[in-house]
């Protein structure tokens, strides 16, 4: 009978052995994703897009410019940016974005309502694609594309 208690002790802490170092193992990877998880989040932000891409690199009119002078920007799609002040709280199907916190707003509508944004957008950075539709001398951003960043 001890013999089978000495065969017994044996066989269980064979197995012991493997599973604490596949735990070691394990618990090593999961805190190396997880410092890299928050690594990659401080460093950068998520960019939301929504509608057409907006291109890179190519000029970008001041949105106080529009603001100040809406009729002059009805003809053809251009990119600006600003900071989104509000959004509409039930569907995100409009914002106003505006270049600082002094200075005025403008609505912004999204072309042919293809795309909403967040709901919870308002302080965050909005790069805008389109144009300017003027209408009873209220002058509105019709978006074909919106990129937003986090600000922080």
């Amino acid at each position: 009978m001890p013999h089978l208690t000495t065969d017994a002790t044996r066989h269980t802490s064979s197995r012991t052995l493997p599973t604490r170092s596949v735990i070691r193992l394990l618990l090593s990877r999961a805190a190396f994703v997880a410092t890299l998880l928050a690594a990659s989040s401080v460093l950068a932000s998520e960019v939301i897009h929504r509608g057409a891409p907006i291109p890179s690199g190519g000029k970008v009119i001041p949105l106080g410019s529009v603001i100040s002078n809406p009729k002059a920007f009805t003809q053809e799609e251009f990119v600006t940016e600003g900071t989104v002040r509000k959004v509409c709280f039930f569907a995100g199907c409009w914002m106003s974005i505006a270049p600082d916190d002094s200075s005025p707003a403008m609505h912004v509508t999204f072309k042919g309502g293809a795309f909403v944004v967040p709901r919870f957008s308002s302080g965050n950075h909005a790069r805008l694609l389109g144009k300017v539709r003027v209408k009873d001398d209220k002058a509105t951003f019709v978006a074909s594309g919106v990129d937003m960043t986090e600000s922080k």
